[in-house]
């Protein structure tokens, strides 16, 4: 019988919006010995992060304690993360995969404009995706 998934705990903080690595919606910074951390003992690089939920806002500076899960298995987020579990859109992590695969992700001048799209405009299509 196989063993139930336990996702690794990790802690981290963001900064405001997208200052380090523009065209990201945020930067987030992690901390610990944990797969984003390659720098440990130190802070880790930033990394750009999106919000998937608009009525769960991050507020800069402060850090924050959660679970790491591949947005690839549905099943295993669905069942370790229940607000997930009840979401007829979870459907379209894949679409937000996709999304933020083809969306640059190297830095740009101040403003965060890629062509003819911001990182808002790109954080706000996750938001109607979910």
């Amino acid at each position: 019988m196989p063993l139930p998934y336990v996702p690794p705990t990790v802690q981290f903080t963001t900064i405001r919006l997208g200052t380090m690595l523009e065209p990201s919606s945020l930067d987030a910074y992690f901390f610990g010995n944990n797969v984003l951390n390659p720098s440990y003992p130190f802070t880790s690089p930033p990394y750009d992060a999106w919000c998937l939920n608009a009525g769960l806002p991050f507020q800069p500076g402060t850090t924050y304690t959660g679970s790491l899960y591949s947005s690839y298995e549905l099943g295993i987020l669905a069942a370790g993360v229940p607000t997930f579990a009840g979401n007829p859109n979870i459907d379209k992590l894949d679409s937000i995969n996709w999304l933020l695969n083809v969306y640059p992700t190297a830095m740009y001048p101040a403003g965060g404009t890629v062509g003819t799209y911001s990182y808002g405009e790109v954080q706000q299509v996750i938001w109607r995706l979910l």
